[in-house]
């Protein structure tokens, strides 16, 4: 699931407005409860955007799975 609607804001965009947009995405897994990793995707521009890895269980093999992925990751 994307943790961002869009790559990285500039502090002249972080509005009120943005923040409701980035908490559209994030607070449902949050409000259930759920297991989440939420990793950085850089992207060709080079501002980076959000990713949420999210689990029904804090012992589930993907996350391990994505941490250890995401450590020989070249971007």
């Amino acid at each position: 699931m994307p943790a961002t609607p869009s790559p990285a804001l500039t502090r002249a965009d972080c509005t009120p407005a943005s923040r409701r947009r980035m908490l559209g995405l994030t607070a449902p897994v949050s409000l259930a409860g759920l297991p989440c990793l939420t990793l950085p995707v850089e992207l060709p521009s080079g501002l980076t955007a959000g990713l949420q890895v999210v689990v029904n269980n804090p012992q589930s093999p993907v996350i391990a799975w994505v941490l250890e992925k995401g450590r020989y990751s070249s971007g």
